[in-house]
Parts: C-alpha cells; structure tokens; sequence
C-alpha cells in the first residue's frame, strides 16, 4: 500500500523524487542493432557520467526492447540526465527508422507501466511531474 505522502497518480504511479531512478529507452517498433545502441551509450556514459558508475541492461520485454539506464541517485539526477540525453543526437543514430520513446522513472513505476501495459498514462505522469 502507498504511504500517506504518496499520492498515486491515477491509481498506477507514484512519485517518489528520492528513490533510485532510471533512465529508459523504450523502442516500441523497427529493427536496429541492440549491441550498437549500448556502446553508443556505453561511451557516452564513460565520457560525460564515469563517476556515476551507470549500468546498461537491453531487456526484451513484450513487443519492446528497452535499454534501462542507471541506477540514479534520485529523480533529480535522473532528470538531468534524460535532458541531456536527449540533445544528443549521436546517441539515436542506431534508432534511425524506429519508434521509441526516453522515459525517467522508478523500478516500481516501471514495472507497473510494463504490466498494465499503460505506457501512455506513463508519459502524461512524466510529463506532470518530471518535466515541468
């Protein structure tokens, strides 16, 4: 159950800025090379966020490949990140042609969204509260 402090957003997210974040890239369709797509990131990281000490896992999860960044300290580190990421051009290169989406977000808030399915829900939570 959530605790009083959290409120749920429409009854699947909730925000909590100071729990561990991650970072995702959510390739929802098109074919690119996975093993690209994590160098690309890996040197990035290894240039700009070494002392982050960040992980990269390419997970298969339904009709999706997500590559999950992280883990951050907190949503504002999180955040950060993305904004940056974002700008990068180089680092979409290998996604050329494809659908995806960069999201930030919590393990749990993730999980919800990959078992509900409620990815669009998702991005309107993110929007509210990450991105304002």
């Amino acid at each position: 159950f959530p605790s009083h402090d959290t409120t749920m957003f429409k009854n699947l997210y909730a925000y909590k800025p100071n729990d561990p974040h991650y970072v995702t890239v959510n390739v929802l369709s098109g074919n690119f090379d996975a093993q690209q797509l994590k160098t690309v990131f890996e040197n990035y990281n290894k240039t700009n966020y070494a002392v982050l000490n960040l992980k990269l896992n390419l997970e298969d999860s339904g009709s999706q490949k997500v590559l999950i960044i992280g883990s951050f300290a907190d949503a504002n580190i999180a955040k950060s990140y993305l904004l940056r990421m974002v700008r990068e051009a180089e680092l979409f290169v290998p996604l050329k042609g494809c659908d995806y989406r960069n999201l930030v977000g919590t393990q749990r808030n993730f999980n919800t969204m990959m078992s509900q399915n409620a990815m669009p829900v998702y991005i309107e939570f993110m929007r509210e509260y990450y991105l304002k």
